[in-house]
This record gives C-alpha cells, sequence and structure tokens, in this order.
C-alpha cells in the first residue's frame, strides 16, 4: 500500500495502463480502508488531497459510477476518521461540484 501510495499521491488520470491501476486502487481501499489511513495519517494535507485527487480523476462531472465510487469510499474513510472524510469529500466536491 506504501508504494501504491508513492504512485497516486500526485498522479495524474490517463488512459490505459493508468485507468487500470486507478481501477485497482479504488477496489483495494474499498475493501481494505484501514491500510490506507494508516498511511494517509502521517503524510501532509496537501499530499493527501493529490492522492484523493488521483483516486477518482478522469471522470466527467456527471459519471454516476464515479460518483458511487466516492460515496462508498467516502463512508468507508469518514467512518474511521472525519479529518481524512473531510479531505476526501471536499477535494472530490472541488473537482465535480
Amino acid at each position: 500500500a506504501k508504494k501504491i501510495y508513492e504512485v497516486a499521491k500526485d498522479g495524474v488520470w490517463d488512459a490505459d495502463g493508468i485507468g487500470l491501476f486507478q481501477s485497482s486502487l479504488s477496489e483495494l481501499i474499498i475493501r481494505k480502508p484501514t491500510i490506507f489511513f494508516e498511511i494517509l495519517t502521517t503524510k501532509p494535507d496537501r499530499e493527501v488531497t493529490g492522492f484523493w485527487h488521483f483516486v477518482f480523476d478522469g471522470s466527467g462531472k456527471y459519471d454516476l459510477q464515479n460518483k458511487e465510487k466516492f460515496e462508498i469510499i467516502y463512508k468507508k474513510i469518514n467512518s474511521i476518521d472525519k479529518k481524512q472524510g473531510r479531505l476526501l469529500k471536499e477535494e472530490f466536491e472541488r473537482m465535480y461540484i
């Protein structure tokens, strides 16, 4: 998870391999949110928002799958830690609302 974080923290969406990486990353966050929470709490807020930006980057404003993915991940992260949940929500809203 630490290596994945380092790739994703300031990553930029692109088609093909990056999109597959992003999709796998989202699934891993959904299955094991605690692992990522442990990493995120040790990082500065700017890096954390860069990570969340990468996780949700590349979708259109009205992409329902992306919104669904956000809601699932947000519930899991916010239930573990309100600050991390807030950072995630603020970045997602900045990108898509």
